[in-house]
């Protein structure tokens, strides 16, 4: 989703992330896994591992670990890294994609606004629905779309701003050479 508009005409700078509802597939999964993860632990016994935390004074309070909730977390994390593990940037410039934030190795990628050929939105029947999508923005230079902003919030008007912004920049550069 768009973050930071209010503030995005004194340093001109859009920051957008992808949304959790762009990975319904794996939420589900994870919401599935959740409740069957409750139930066995319920029904084994043996899959809790109970062990005394502290005592105070007369009181013991005991930790209990469910075995099969691990899988619901590392699903969860999964997802997490999913979506925080990348970030896009609409700058003056151009289109910033910042792939691998929460890895050892970050990948950015800049598409100038003079260099843009092509921005396209893409939606599945799910995307449309929830408002969700891929924005696809490729160079002059090649065929391939570069910048792929996957999982994002809003892809329409989102494509609205970089065109706005291409528009601003032609102009910018027009008034610069006269």
């Amino acid at each position: 989703m768009i973050q930071d508009r209010s503030n995005y005409q004194e340093n001109r700078e859009i920051i957008i992330r992808k949304t959790w509802r762009s990975e319904p597939k794996p939420l589900l999964l994870f919401l599935t896994t959740t409740i069957l993860a409750v139930y066995l632990s319920r029904q084994f016994e043996w899959s809790v591992i109970r062990g005394t935390l502290f005592t105070f004074n007369d009181h013991t309070v005991i930790l209990s670990l469910p075995i099969f909730i691990l899988v619901p977390f590392f699903i969860f994390a999964s997802i997490f890294y999913k979506i925080y593990n990348v970030r896009y940037k609409i700058t003056p410039e151009g289109i910033d994609e910042q792939l691998g934030i929460l890895g050892f190795n970050m990948t950015t990628t800049r598409l100038r606004f003079d260099d843009i050929r092509s921005v396209v939105v893409e939606q599945g029947l799910l995307g449309r629905i929830l408002d969700y999508g891929d924005l696809l923005a490729g160079s002059v230079g090649t065929a391939q779309m570069e910048i792929n902003l996957k999982g994002i919030g809003s892809p329409a008007k989102v494509k609205a701003i970089i065109l706005q912004e291409q528009d601003l920049a032609q102009a910018a550069k027009r008034m610069a050479d006269l």
